[in-house]
């Protein structure tokens, strides 16, 4: 085991999964029932957080990120023709902008508009959630959309230069959105609504650190790494 100081924080992780799995009876009606099955397929993470929010929230968080996936889905999915995708994505604000030209992606400033439409606004959507259920103040949209933005994930190839110098350039953007999501999370006053915010956000900023770390020990970083 690489980190056997992550073990007992992953225990206590399986042991919420567990618990917040219980908590989504048999007892719901046939189509809660479908969108916590279909939660629980597409991703675990983001299940595990959301089942344990309070139950005026849960369903609606449930259904967001839902919604989300879907048209995430359907924008990535090459293989369906424009004509199809198109129509879907116009119910979205957010999709509607991205495919006005935000498609390619060449300069920071191009990935950094990209990630606020398909993070950002995210996070933004999240904190007006909190803010309508009465359990929170709305947050101000600079925080708000850090949030979102700190989750935008990347991939990289380890054995490519140029692909090394990306990811530098991109952990280091990502990095700079960590104190306004540690203000955000500081100021949340709802116990159930900070776990759901802190536990995706600690992940990211564990694998943020390890891919740092990995960089400054990389060969094929040499100077880019800042």
């Amino acid at each position: 085991m690489k980190h056997p100081d992550e073990l007992f924080p992953l225990m206590k992780l399986m042991l919420l999964a567990k618990r917040v799995e219980k908590k989504a009876t048999p007892l719901q009606p046939p189509h809660w029932a479908f969108c916590y099955i279909t939660l629980r397929k597409v991703s675990r993470s983001f299940a595990l957080v959301i089942q344990q929010l309070p139950t005026d929230l849960r369903d609606v968080v449930c259904v967001y990120y839902l919604v989300l996936r879907a048209l995430d889905t359907v924008e990535d999915d090459t293989s369906l023709a424009i004509e199809v995708r198109v129509p879907i994505l116009r119910i979205s604000t957010a999709t509607s902008m991205i495919l006005n030209g935000i498609f390619h992606v060449e300069t920071i400033d191009d990935y950094n508009e990209y990630c606020y439409y398909a993070a950002g606004l995210c996070g933004l959507g999240l904190s007006k959630l909190f803010c309508a259920s009465g359990r929170e103040d709305l947050a101000p949209e600079s925080l708000s959309i850090s949030m979102g933005l700190f989750l935008q994930d990347f991939k990289y190839e380890e054995n490519s230069v140029k692909a090394v110098q990306c990811l530098n350039e991109m952990v280091n953007n990502a990095l700079l959105h960590a104190e306004d999501c540690l203000t955000y999370m500081s100021n949340l006053r709802d116990p159930a609504i900070f776990q759901f915010c802190a536990i995706p956000q600690a992940s990211v900023l564990r694998l943020l650190i390890r891919q740092r770390r990995w960089l400054m020990s990389t060969e094929l970083s040499s100077t880019s790494v800042v």
